[in-house]
């Protein structure tokens, strides 16, 4: 598990209001569907465990593929994402480098690109072994 607060852990089954995650640029990860699919149940997973369903979340969008670095060059590896009400309202948060409100939210997907690798083939190879 990453060492960072941000990392939601999967290892249990969370009710989720996130009703559904978009790709503000359709090519991130077109090429991997698996990459897709592993990205978006740590995204719900993430909304979950931070309280964004208790803010009425109910579409995530992702506006940025894996990277480390940004605002804060030493960031953990994330993706970028908004969180949307229903009524298309954008959830803000604090910035924890500038300190200031943003739409965009953090979500630490694994350590690196490697690391990334290694755990969409996992998920991959868990979610078609019960198939």
């Amino acid at each position: 598990m990453l060492n960072t607060p941000y990392f939601s852990n999967m290892s249990h089954v969370l009710k989720r209001s996130i009703s559904r995650c978009t790709w503000a640029a359709s090519h991130f990860y077109s090429k991997s569907p698996p990459t897709r699919a592993y990205i978006e149940e740590r995204l719900k997973a993430f909304c979950a465990d931070h309280g964004l369903d208790t803010q009425g979340a109910e579409i995530a969008e992702i506006t940025s593929t894996g990277h480390s670095g940004g605002t804060q060059p030493s960031e953990p590896f994330h993706i970028v994402f908004r969180a949307q009400t229903k009524d298309g309202k954008l959830i803000t948060t604090v910035n924890p480098h500038t300190k200031k409100d943003t739409t965009s939210w953090h979500c630490y997907i694994a350590k690196d690109k490697e690391d990334l690798d290694a755990r969409v083939l996992a998920y991959y190879n868990d979610t078609n072994a019960s198939k």
